[in-house]
């Protein structure tokens, strides 16, 4: 990976997807919402007006991303699907049992 700065319009080339370069913009300012619901940012540094980045924060930016989204799915107090649906089926007798 090389550590030069690049323009926003070329990170955009360079991405899989070929997002535009408004996406890039985007993601350096405002950043992503992960699964696991914490802002992920792409690093960037603003010389002379214009807005660059490097590869290497790009890579970095999406590991990042990916490592929120596996956090999500291991998260201890995620339920199993038969626990959700016990879960779900007392709830069903409960309000069957009320009336309601």
């Amino acid at each position: 990976m090389s550590d030069d700065y690049i323009t926003l319009s070329e990170a955009a080339q360079r991405t899989p997807g070929r997002p535009c370069a408004g996406t890039i913009w985007r993601w350096a300012r405002r950043g992503i919402l992960t699964r696991a619901g914490n802002t992920v940012r792409l690093q960037h540094v603003r010389v002379g007006g214009r807005v660059y980045t490097t590869e290497a924060w790009l890579q970095d930016f999406f590991r990042e991303i990916a490592a929120e989204d596996v956090t999500r799915w291991q998260h201890p107090n995620r339920l199993k699907r038969h626990q959700f649906v016990e879960m779900h089926e007392a709830a069903a007798i409960k309000l069957e049992e009320a009336g309601l």
